[in-house]
């Protein structure tokens, strides 16, 4: 291999799950497109919301990683003593900026893989739920018990919280905006 030729590195998890995420919320207003107005109201608004906070996402971590080579590219500064020009105060707060900024990246190279399994299962029985029970009956369902299980918050905490999610997405959603709900998929079945 020669010197110049650069090696494979593969991409980050964070910028996996970005571009799968924005590929999922593509489909979403793609599709949402097609229903009536009010029905799609709150699906396409929530694909465009989250579709141009990952572009934020992916246009900062850009930025950040050009930066990065920047500043490895560059020769060393030695830092200047605190009578020409630095204070303690600012050198610690860039020092803890970094750290920040460092401990935000690493969570997901040193995240194990049973948080991301958990995590994964936690996803997939809401959009089970959603699809089985309908939305209405999955919020509190799910917020209940992730609460309580994930969170290990008190049962009269996570149930308030229950209570208080349904009121305002039927509140909200079903009886001041008028938009459609998903519906439970098993009553479908059952032709009711």
């Amino acid at each position: 291999m020669s010197g110049s030729a650069r090696r494979f590195r593969a991409p980050s998890a964070d910028l996996v799950v970005l571009l799968v995420l924005l590929v999922l919320f593509g489909m979403a207003f793609v599709q949402a497109r097609a229903w009536p107005f009010r029905t799609a109201l709150f699906p396409t608004g929530t694909a465009i919301f989250v579709v141009a906070i990952i572009l934020l996402k992916l246009l900062l971590d850009a930025r950040s990683a050009g930066r990065a080579r920047a500043v490895l590219a560059a020769p060393p500064i030695l830092p200047l003593p605190p009578t020409v020009g630095g204070d303690a105060a600012s050198a610690a707060l860039i020092e803890e900026e970094a750290a920040t900024e460092a401990e935000a990246e690493d969570v997901f190279s040193t995240t194990s893989r049973s948080v991301w399994l958990r995590s994964l299962a936690w996803l997939g029985g809401f959009f089970v739920l959603v699809w089985a029970a309908g939305l209405l009956v999955a919020i509190p369902i799910f917020a209940f018990a992730y609460l309580v299980v994930e969170s290990r918050e008190r049962r009269l905490t996570a149930a308030i919280y229950a209570v208080v999610s349904w009121v305002v997405i039927y509140g909200l959603f079903d009886q001041l905006l008028r938009i459609q709900l998903p519906s439970s998929a098993v009553l479908g079945l059952a032709g009711q």
